[in-house]
């Protein structure tokens, strides 16, 4: 009995942890004695610093400590020192830093911010009337005349309901189809004017294949000369067509959409793919997204067709 007694003894006295007093120290000390720890090989669990800080962060470093002390494997243990010491280290530099205290002049502080040039705006003067465009008076007289014409329609209708009801009905259908015509009228003449200010009245009839690409070429370079750089744009991309018709590639279809012509493009002659894409892109905006266009987007896409040519290959 009396053996047992002393077993059970000893496995308790090697089992206990020694009580080690904590000593108190400020959080820059603390994390470079968590430091020292974490960079041993294999830190133990006697390891772990018995250290403690002043302030409320002591239950928080107490609680860190007392987990990496149960961590089992050595590799984690030392990965939680180092980040309580990194932890630590925080909040010294937030201790050691410069307190910022609310400015006492609140007013002063606020003029000389906004004295600032970046805040100096122009006072903003009365809108200016804009002037009334010549639809807008036109739409307003008819307005006009509108009213008149059901006032009277409803003072000679008044006598009999009847009659009131044709005329109304008359009238509804005739103004009905005058704005419909007006609003036709305005917008052919607004087309035909801007095809004629850009000169590219041709664009978007049918393409016919000429006998040689280099027709088609002196062509676009004519229109470029007299400015209709869009006409000329559409004129290379149908150098570019009889190209790819003449060197066997693809066949020429006149019901075939430029997207059609990149993806054959792509898969009959690879090479010219990057320059083709972007000559009918070029194509594109010009002949079907009504964009005004430039000399450097004929430049650009003379360029693209010149690159384009020669990878393709004409086969007599």
């Amino acid at each position: 009995m009396k053996w047992q007694v002393f077993a059970l003894c000893a496995a308790l006295t090697s089992n206990a942890t020694p009580a080690v007093a904590a000593a108190t120290l400020d959080n820059a000390s603390v994390a470079a004695a968590l430091d020292r720890a974490a960079e041993r090989k294999n830190p133990s669990r006697d390891d772990v610093p018995a250290v403690r800080v002043s302030g409320s962060l002591e239950p928080w470093l107490a609680a860190g400590l007392h987990a990496a002390r149960l961590e089992k494997k050595t590799r984690d243990r030392a990965r939680d020192l180092s980040a309580l010491a990194a932890s630590l280290r925080r909040a010294a530099a937030l201790e050691s830093a410069p307190s910022i205290s609310t400015p006492r002049d609140v007013g002063g502080v606020v003029k000389k911010i906004l004295s600032d040039p970046a805040y100096a705006v122009e006072h903003a003067g009365p809108p200016v009337q804009q002037k009334e465009s010549w639809l807008d008076i036109i739409l307003k007289r008819l307005a006009d005349l509108w009213s008149k014409l059901l006032g009277r329609a409803a003072e000679s209708g008044s006598s009999s309901v009847v009659v009131g009801d044709i005329i109304a009905v008359v009238a509804v259908a005739a103004a009905a189809a005058a704005l419909i015509y007006l609003i036709v009228r305005i917008a052919l003449m607004l087309l035909a004017r801007r095809a004629r200010s850009r000169g590219e009245e041709r664009i978007g009839t049918e393409i016919a294949i000429p006998v040689d690409p280099d027709v088609s070429y002196a062509a676009a370079r004519r229109a470029a000369s007299e400015g209709a750089y869009g006409n000329a744009v559409a004129l290379l991309f149908q150098a570019a067509l009889v190209v790819l018709d003449r060197s066997g590639r693809i066949a020429y279809d006149p019901a075939r959409t430029a997207g059609e012509y990149r993806r054959a493009v792509r898969q009959t002659a690879v090479r010219a793919a990057s320059p083709f894409d972007e000559l009918a892109r070029a194509f594109t905006d010009v002949a079907y997204a009504d964009k005004n266009a430039t000399e450097r987007e004929w430049t650009s896409a003379d360029a693209s067709y010149s690159a384009f040519a020669p990878l393709v290959g004409i086969r007599q």
